[in-house]
């Protein structure tokens, strides 16, 4: 009897052990089915449709391709997504991908932490990019509906291009890792894209000072359009003055300059960082468009007070466009400077950045060698070359790459972000490039 019991309790406590990993086997495959892993047939669908099927925008302008996500249940949140895109197929260059925009503009609201933009070159004669979005706040602030843009620049070229989304390899995902929704078209998920010439507009706020906006073309208003040429002599803050052709012939002007930058207090240990490469802008009524010339200015040992910066001096040679005895203002841009426009021969400020251009005023060369004093008036940093070129404005991309690099001394840092010379990033330099942002843009 005894040996009876026992077995029967052997049995029991056998089925019991047996009935517990069945219901564990039944749980496990009920959690990996539910939350991890899902068929194609069964997964969550997420809505894709384009903003906007046709887009006009003006030579060499940056413009926003929208694309709307929506998750199919509202309970499905979205925490990031990569789309390839595919344009300017048949070996157009009409438009570039544009790594350089901000990543707040590129979802409503700023919903995405981090994009990436990527450049994957041309496949099949058509241009390839690949864009990444990162949601890295938590689980609570995940939406099921968000707005994302593509960044774009227009190119020189006029033309019809197409940017369209390669969605077999696309993705969107939520917020549990290897969660991914199939994506459902609900349009043609692609955006026609018209280049128009750069006088191309919607509105009067496209066309600058001076002219206005009639029948999408910019019109120069009456005596502002000094050369024909709706891009210059509309930009103008003056009425255009006409003269009589020079009576000299063209060529032979040359500026003796001496400039002044931001920050830079005494001279760098790094004797390359005593030579700096300049930009020097000339316009003039008798130029259809200012002409540039780059030039190597040296860092001396002379201030014109001892709290002042140090002044840098260089010599320019003008093509022979400029002429003496013309009128003409003078642009000039550092390596990681702002633009600004000079029209006296000796300019003086009460605060740094501060000078600005009067209307009727302007510079007149004399044939051979004209001494220019600048060093008066600050060039305020802050334009940094991030991806390898300025992009004129002093905006949360210089900031930011000041802001992540502070304390780094690398060379490839350090030349990008080191404003006032003294081989390190810091909060020197981090001062400086908000004080620009008073300023933020190029001076024309």
């Amino acid at each position: 009897m005894k040996i009876l019991f026992k077995k029967i309790y052997q049995t029991r406590k056998v089925f019991a052990i047996l009935l517990a990993f069945i219901v564990f086997l039944i749980f496990i495959w009920h959690f990996f089915g539910r939350y991890l892993y899902k068929t194609k047939a069964s997964v969550d669908k997420v809505k894709v449709s384009m903003g906007s099927t046709e887009i006009s925008i003006a030579q060499n302008k940056t413009f926003l391709v929208g694309v709307n996500l929506a998750t199919e249940e509202t309970a499905k949140k979205i925490s990031a997504a990569t789309f390839f895109l595919k344009y300017d197929s048949d070996d157009k260059d009409l438009i570039d991908i544009d790594p350089s925009a901000q990543t707040n503009s590129l979802s409503v609201d700023g919903y995405f932490d981090e994009v990436l933009i990527q450049n994957l070159g041309r496949q099949d004669h058509t241009k390839i990019a690949q864009v990444t979005y990162l949601k890295k706040q938590s689980d609570d602030n995940l939406k099921n509906s968000v707005v994302i843009f593509f960044p774009f620049k227009a190119k020189q070229k006029q033309g019809e291009t197409v940017v369209s989304i390669i969605e077999s390899k696309s993705q969107v995902v939520g917020p549990i890792q290897d969660y991914m929704f199939t994506i459902e078209a609900t349009n043609t998920l692609l955006s026609k894209i018209i280049v128009q010439n750069a006088s191309f507009c919607e509105t009067n706020s496209q066309c600058g000072t001076n002219a206005s906006c009639q029948n999408n073309t910019c019109v120069c208003n009456s005596s502002y359009n000094c050369d024909g040429n709706w891009d210059n002599g509309c930009e103008s803050n003056q009425a255009c003055i006409r003269r009589p052709p020079p009576s000299q012939p063209p060529g032979s002007v040359s500026l003796n300059l001496k400039l002044k930058f931001q920050g830079v207090m005494k001279e760098p240990s790094n004797a390359d960082q005593r030579t700096m490469k300049v930009r020097i802008k000339v316009a003039g009524d008798n130029l259809s468009s200012p002409v540039a010339v780059d030039a190597d200015f040296t860092l001396t040992n002379n201030r014109n007070s001892q709290t002042d910066a140090l002044i840098w001096e260089g010599t320019v040679n003008l093509p022979a466009q400029v002429t003496p005895g013309q009128n003409y203002s003078i642009l000039i841009k550092g390596p990681k400077h702002i633009q600004k426009k000079i029209c006296d021969k000796d300019p003086s400020e009460t605060t740094g950045g501060s000078y600005r251009c009067q209307a009727g005023h302007a510079i007149t060369f004399s044939s051979g060698q004209n001494n220019l004093d600048f060093s008066k008036i600050y060039l305020l940093a802050g334009d940094l070359p991030v991806n390898g070129a300025q992009d004129g404005v002093v905006d949360s991309l210089d900031t930011s790459y000041i802001r992540n690099n502070l304390g780094k001394t690398d060379p490839t840092v350090v030349a990008i972000a080191d404003l006032n010379l003294d081989g390190k990033v810091d909060t020197q330099d981090w001062s400086m490039v908000l004080y620009a942002l008073s300023v933020k843009t190029d001076e024309e």
